[in-house]
């Protein structure tokens, strides 16, 4: 496991220095901007964006009646969240979140797995819609009528499958548990028991979750997240007097992390910078400030990276950076 994180750590840097290399990259370029305070502005939105989605969590967690939701922790943890998923392979950040939110505030496992799960669903079934309607907008001479028509087909045909999943009844779900429970060989009965559980968690608490009037805050708050994560970008190519239309900026910024995402790659490093650039340049952004808006963008991460190590460091004897990474 820490090889594949050796591993993909190292592509990552290796795709974003050679990237970078490639195109001649001017360092230099980082200093030419005549309106510095806009880029500490937009350091303050990117990390007010992070804030914002430490306070999405408290809804989340009173829809299920959870009483522990103190702003202040639920901040932490965030920042935490960002620190794995900036260092590690992507996704490893939601198991560690709920981790967290097990041991510090007291939330059952159980619960604790299904908010976070619901949580990466709805974050990455936003970003896909998002993504999809937006580059119909934005790249619309790429795709042909029946690419588009195939791939808003595909949508609907996921969507009609989730919605069959919560409508098989509960007790089948609790039957097959009980089912995989029985088996005598301990690893498969360890492996199905485990992703059982998983599903009827999923099936019991995502339908109150995703029913419950604290959702529709959650999701206004995800939509100005995006807002917030577009506007540091635009406010970027600004200080370097470029002018983007918003629009660009959020296919593009969605785009790029969602590919990050596949990638495994911790933070999509590499292959977000390379289609933030390529997407651009493509929309004719020139290619020297498109690198220098890319650089800076991955630059601010490193103080959510700061802040979260420190607040690991802070956690206490429940759990240990050692913990997280296991």
């Amino acid at each position: 496991m820490l090889m594949k994180k050796l591993i993909l750590s190292v592509i990552g840097i290796i795709i974003f220095v050679y990237f970078f290399l490639l195109l001649k990259f001017d360092v230099n370029l980082l200093f030419t901007s005549k309106s510095p305070e806009l880029i500490v502005l937009a350091l303050a939105i990117f990390l007010l964006s992070i804030c914002i989605i430490g306070i999405r969590m408290r809804f989340f967690l009173k829809a299920l009646g959870e009483k522990h939701n103190y702003f202040s922790e639920l901040l932490k943890i965030e920042f935490i969240n960002k620190f794995v998923y900036y260092v590690f392979p992507t996704r490893l950040n939601v198991p560690v979140k709920a981790l967290i939110l097990n041991k510090k505030l007291g939330v059952k496992k159980s619960t604790t797995l299904s908010i976070t799960t619901f949580e990466y669903a709805l974050d990455t079934g936003f970003m896909f819609v998002l993504g999809l309607v937006a580059l119909s907008f934005v790249f619309q001479n790429m795709f042909d009528a029946v690419t588009l028509n195939n791939l808003f087909l595909t949508v609907g045909l996921l969507f009609v499958l989730i919605i069959l999943f919560f409508l098989v009844p509960l007790k089948i779900f609790n039957k097959t548990l009980s089912f995989f429970s029985k088996i005598k060989n301990n690893f498969l009965k360890k492996v199905l028991v485990f992703a059982a559980k998983i599903f009827v968690s999923i099936r019991e608490i995502w339908p109150k979750l995703l029913f419950n009037k604290q959702t529709i805050p959650a999701i206004i708050i995800l939509a100005i997240n995006w807002i917030l994560i577009s506007l540091t970008t635009e406010l970027l190519f600004i200080s370097y007097y470029t002018y983007v239309p918003f629009l660009w900026v959020l296919t593009i910024s969605v785009v790029a992390v969602l590919i990050g995402g596949i990638s495994q790659i911790p933070g999509g490093i590499g292959l977000k910078e390379v289609t933030l650039v390529g997407l651009f340049v493509f929309l004719g952004v020139p290619a020297d400030v498109s690198l220098v808006v890319a650089l800076l963008l991955r630059l601010f991460t490193l103080v959510p990276i700061a802040i979260g190590y420190i607040f690991v460091a802070k956690l206490g004897a429940d759990i240990s950076l050692k913990d997280l990474v296991k």
